[in-house]
């Protein structure tokens, strides 16, 4: 069940804005930057978007990546997803002042919330059904 909510997960970025607008983001940044904007990466906005998006990178990576890793990895590659995307939305909703907008538009990471404790609580059977 852990392995089937994993690759759902990886299924449902693909419907994300946020990934999409991140992604848009990245390239339209690479273009400033060939075109010689190099100033533009001196742009607090601009580091707080790369560091959102790499770590959204990543939290993909640790689901998508969970077939035989231990019990341990699994565990956390779970628990930072649910912390990442949940931090994700609180930044936009707060920060970004879109309100409760930011779930709206984040439908794709709210599920992918809901799905990552799924996977959680489905590790976590896993294991305890293992050692009793």
């Amino acid at each position: 069940m852990e392995y089937r909510v994993a690759k759902w997960v990886t299924h449902v970025v693909g419907g994300s804005y946020i990934a999409a607008a991140t992604l848009f983001a990245l390239i339209w940044l690479v273009v400033a930057v060939a075109h010689g904007d190099v100033e533009i990466l001196l742009s607090s906005m601009t580091r707080k978007w790369l560091v959102w998006g790499a770590l959204y990178v990543f939290s993909i990576y640790l689901v998508y990546s969970l077939k035989e890793k231990s019990i341990r990895r699994r565990l956390l590659s779970w628990s930072f997803s649910i912390l990442f995307h949940v931090c994700l939305l609180s930044y936009i909703a707060i920060v970004l002042d879109a309100g409760i907008g930011a779930f709206i538009i984040g439908i794709p990471e709210t599920v992918i919330i809901a799905l990552s404790v799924i996977g959680l609580v489905s590790c976590i059977t896993s294991r305890n059904a293992r050692d009793g």
